[in-house]
């Protein structure tokens, strides 16, 4: 009887602890970086839970920092912009996220690779795109962070979906590379081409995992720089722009740079460590459009810049 009873403790306490592994910590605060016209920063704030449908949601406060790049390297801070509350609960291995009066899988960590989901099914404006959004785990693995050891997958939009998640995923944090938070849209292919929003994780910090900044920059440098002219903002000069095969950087100044290339769908495409002063780089395997080029120096300047490819 005793043996039973252990045995019944010992089942429900696993039970409760995988039940409650992907669920966010309350205190969670995410800030992605994003480029467009302008750039800044979204700062995600888990707030108490919410009863949605009979399931008990947590919900997140999205503000959004938009700064404008002035000459001389100045940065002038526009709006801050209040978003729409966004809703997710967990159940076991799966997180789960409101959209459109229901509930859709977000992510899922004991996903297989070939395992698909949907992620949005509400109507859109295209008729070359597909009626639902769907995604596929390509990889899984774990990640340590800060001595912790956390599951991973890498999602890959299908094609024709209009809404996507590309990536990978963190166990307790969620997206880590060029990926908001929840999906964003797609161009669905080549015909009509919509210049998105683009994003990349900054910073996470919570209760649990602690702070995971992989960048070393602050989580809100712009905020805290803004009206400060910094000429190593203007660290290189590209060209030809727009090409057909190739551009050209060339730095101010000797040092190490990252240099990350992203699509018209905030996918890296491109990752390098560059330490001359001036550098060609390959653009004659990829399709024409828009690019954005992001170069970050040792003294974590960022500068980004849109190349055409055509």
């Amino acid at each position: 009887m005793k043996k039973l009873v252990l045995l019944f403790i010992l089942t429900s306490l696993t039970f409760i602890y995988t039940n409650g592994q992907v669920r966010f910590e309350d205190d969670a605060v995410w800030h992605y970086d994003f480029y467009v016209s302008g750039s800044g920063f979204y700062k995600i704030e888990l707030r108490p839970d919410t009863l949605i449908q009979n399931k008990n949601c947590q919900k997140y406060l999205i503000k959004k920092y938009t700064f404008y790049q002035q000459s001389g390297g100045i940065y002038l801070q526009g709006p801050i912009i209040d978003f729409p509350h966004e809703y997710t609960y967990t159940s076991g291995d799966t997180v789960f996220y409101y959209k459109n009066d229901k509930f859709y899988t977000l992510f899922n960590f004991s996903a297989n690779v070939g395992d698909e989901w949907i992620i949005n099914d509400e109507p859109i404006p295209f008729p070359s795109c597909d009626s639902i959004s769907r995604v596929e785990v390509i990889d899984t693995g774990e990640i340590e962070i800060n001595g912790v050891s956390h599951r991973k997958v890498l999602l890959h939009t299908i094609e024709g979906s209009p809404m996507g998640i590309d990536g990978w995923i963190v166990e307790n944090i969620g997206p880590i590379g060029a990926q908001y938070l929840f999906p964003t849209g797609r161009n669905c292919n080549d015909s009509t081409i919509i210049c998105f929003e683009q994003h990349s994780f900054k910073c996470f910090q919570d209760s649990l995992v602690g702070l995971f900044n992989p960048s070393g920059i602050e989580c809100e440098y712009l905020l805290n720089h803004v009206g400060i002219g910094e000429k190593e903002n203007q660290i290189f000069q590209v060209y030809p722009n727009p090409t057909s095969d190739f551009i050209n950087i060339e730095f101010r100044e000797i040092g190490e740079y990252q240099l990350t290339l992203f699509n018209h769908n905030g996918k890296i495409i491109i990752s390098e460590k560059l330490s001359k002063m001036k550098e060609r780089i390959n653009l004659t395997g990829f399709t024409n459009g828009v690019y954005t080029l992001r170069i970050e120096n040792e003294k974590s300047k960022i500068r980004t810049e849109k190349i055409i490819k055509k």
